[in-house]
């Protein structure tokens, strides 16, 4: 009877962190982090010869890791043309932002930053 108590003791406390962890990737902050030098790097863009030669346009949508001094750490997810994902990695990569905080603490934070592709 013991032994049951203790596994369904470790199940819920095992589930309870679980869920904690679930939950702490959706806090809402009270700063969102925002670019602070998106206009330098929009400059870095290069249209990509294939989407130039096919004539395509679109938007790309980049998840981006941003730690707690605001530079990006690692790219997550990308939607959009996939001629773009290439250009659109090497330059979210350069991206700086304002840390987000709670509180006044800053803390690691996933946001989500649009390119737009457009032949002129």
């Amino acid at each position: 009877m013991m032994k049951l108590f203790l596994i369904i003791a470790l199940y819920t406390i095992f589930h309870s962190l679980s869920s904690f962890a679930q939950d702490r990737d959706t806090i809402k902050t009270e700063e969102a982090p925002v670019p602070i030098n998106l206009t330098e790097v929009m400059k870095q863009v290069v249209y990509p010869e294939d989407a130039r030669i096919d004539e395509i346009e679109g938007k790309v949508y980049i998840k981006l890791l941003v730690d707690e001094n605001g530079d990006v750490e690692k790219t997550g997810s990308i939607n959009g043309p996939e001629v773009f994902y290439i250009e659109v990695k090497r330059v979210a990569m350069n991206l700086k932002f304002t840390p987000a905080k709670i509180n006044g603490y800053s803390f690691k934070c996933w946001v989500t930053v649009p390119f737009n592709f457009q032949m002129k």
